[in-house]
């Protein structure tokens, strides 16, 4: 089934209007990324919980890096053995591991039964040590890559033992919401802020706060002197002449490029 096929007008309304809520919570990584996994679980429907992460890519399933995790739905006792698993580094037992890691420099939304049959997953040594335990069964799962940060953003929603499995509808709501934020993500990057080093980006972003270079330098433990130079810099790559200009440029550079990938 497509996504058109699997869609309704009103799902892409709703999760268009998620990713927009999430955007204007600003550039804070970890909160924008607990209030868009609540909103998107109660639009795939209840029974769910839902994990957003951010890892080094190319991986390898014996040593996965993983920089962000953010969970939502999901009780301490899930947290705590899906945080044990997944700081390991060692995803290998996963049997949907290889074939997310078969589609390669993709980006793409699968579900479970996409990925593993049935029976590869239910005699998995990771389905009955892992999921089994925390009540964890069924699986979308989607991937974004970010290859100018050398990064992929990975979430996925997981179903309760016993419940429907996900269906072609609840993926594409998920595709829908994940790929718009990239897309923002994309257009950031490549707009006039492209670049910018991180520290001027961050430079950038308490000036357009309304803080001083005096305060920036405090924030960042830099000497007022250096901040100047990165104001400077910051006049030069962007083509502006004053600091309102600048301000305006940081200020559209932000809203196109939406949330922060990675918390400072």
């Amino acid at each position: 089934m497509s996504y058109s096929q699997a869609l309704s007008t009103r799902d892409v309304r709703r999760a268009m209007r998620l990713v927009a809520e999430t955007v204007d919570l600003g550039h804070d990584a970890l909160a924008w990324r607990s209030r868009f996994l609540e909103g998107l679980l109660a639009l795939i429907g209840a029974g769910s919980s839902g994990m957003m992460t951010v890892l080094r890519y190319p991986l390898a399933p014996t040593s996965v890096l993983l920089v962000v995790n953010v969970c939502a739905g999901s009780s301490a006792r899930q947290l705590a053995s899906l945080g044990r698993y997944l700081s390991s580094g060692d995803l290998s037992g996963d049997p949907v591991t290889d074939p997310i890691l078969r589609m390669g420099q993709r980006n793409f939304s699968r579900l479970r039964a996409q990925m593993c049959d049935d029976r590869t997953c239910y005699r998995s040594r990771y389905h009955n040590d892992v999921r089994r335990p925390i009540d964890c069964d069924d699986l979308i799962y989607s991937q974004i890559l970010l290859p100018s940060l050398g990064l992929a953003s990975g979430l996925g929603a997981l179903r309760a033992l016993d419940s429907p499995p996900f269906n072609a509808r609840q993926r594409a709501i998920l595709h829908i919401a994940h790929h718009e934020l990239a897309r923002l993500w994309s257009r950031g990057l490549e707009g006039p802020g492209a670049a910018l080093s991180p520290r001027m980006r961050r430079v950038l972003d308490l000036l357009c706060e309304g803080q001083s270079e005096k305060q920036v330098a405090g924030r960042l433990g830099l000497a007022h002197a250096t901040v100047h130079n990165y104001v400077g810099m910051l006049h030069r790559k962007l083509d502006v002449q004053s600091r309102g200009e600048l301000v305006a440029v940081g200020l559209r550079f932000g809203r196109r490029m939406g949330p922060k990938v990675l918390p400072d």
